[in-house]
C-alpha cells in the first residue's frame, strides 16, 4: 500500500499529491530533494529516509519529479511499473500545460491515478503466481564453471605427465647401478687370480723341503 504519492516541480511547486495516511512525509522529501536530487545522485533511484522507502523518476524534458512513499518492511512488486505508467499517464494528459509551463492551472489527476494504481496492483499479484522459470544449462553460470574446471583439470595433468618421465629416468639410474654392480663383480677376478698364484707356489715351497736331504753335504762326509 502507499502511503505517499507527489509530483512536483525541480523548482518546489506541487503539482499534485496523495497521500493515505496522516503521517507528515515534509522530512523524508525535503532528505530527498536535498541529498539526492540536487547533488545529482541518481543511480539507483530509490532513497531510504527513517524506515520509508522513497522511489522517484525524474522527467527532464519538463522538469518534474515523481514521487513514492511506503513503509520500508513492505515488498511492492508493482512500484516501479506504476511509476514509469503513472509519469506516462501525466505527461499524455498535461502536455500541452506543461509545455506551457502553466504549474497553477490545477490538475484534475484523481480517476487517473486510481485507474493506474488498481491496474499495477493487479499486475504484481500475476507476477506472484507466475513460477520462475528455470534457467537452461547453457544459461546458467555452473555450466561455465564446469567448462572452466575441466579447462583446468587438462592443465593440471601435465605435470603428471612430467613425473612419470622422470620415474623413466629414475630407472635408468637402476640399470646403471646394475651395470655397476658387474663391473665390480669383474674387477674382483683379479683378486681370484692372486689366490691361484698363491697356491702356485705352494708346490715350490714342498719341492725344496724334499731337495734338502740331497743338499745335506755333512752327511755325505760322514759316509
Amino acid at each position: 500500500m502507499l502511503d505517499l504519492f507527489t509530483i512536483f516541480s525541480k523548482g518546489g511547486i506541487v503539482l499534485w499529491c496523495f497521500q493515505s495516511t496522516s503521517q507528515i512525509f515534509t522530512p523524508s522529501v525535503n532528505a530527498l530533494i536535498t541529498n539526492v536530487i540536487l547533488q545529482e545522485r541518481t543511480g539507483n533511484n530509490v532513497y531510504d529516509h527513517k524506515g520509508l522507502n522513497l522511489h522517484y523518476k525524474l522527467d527532464n524534458e519538463f522538469d518534474l519529479v515523481f514521487v513514492i512513499a511506503y513503509q520500508k518492511i513492505l515488498q511492492l512488486s508493482y512500484v516501479d511499473k506504476f511509476l514509469n505508467d503513472i509519469h506516462l499517464e501525466f505527461r499524455d494528459k498535461y502536455k500541452n500545460d506543461l509545455s506551457n509551463g502553466t504549474y497553477f492551472g490545477g490538475f484534475d489527476f484523481q480517476e487517473n491515478f486510481n485507474s493506474v494504481l488498481r491496474a499495477s496492483e493487479e499486475w504484481g499479484k500475476t507476477q506472484l503466481k507466475i513460477p520462475k522459470q528455470m534457467r537452461t544449462f547453457d544459461e546458467s553460470v555452473k555450466s561455465k564453471k564446469t567448462v572452466a574446471s575441466m579447462i583446468e583439470k587438462k592443465t593440471d595433468e601435465k605435470p603428471t605427465k612430467e613425473v612419470k618421465k622422470k620415474e623413466v629416468a629414475f630407472a635408468v639410474k637402476s640399470k646403471k647401478t646394475v651395470a655397476s654392480m658387474i663391473e665390480k663383480k669383474t674387477d674382483e677376478k683379479p683378486t681370484k687370480e692372486v689366490k691361484k698364484k698363491e697356491v702356485a707356489f705352494a708346490p715350490a715351497s714342498i719341492g725344496r723341503m724334499g731337495q734338502n736331504p740331497i743338499k745335506n753335504t755333512k752327511a755325505d762326509a760322514y759316509l
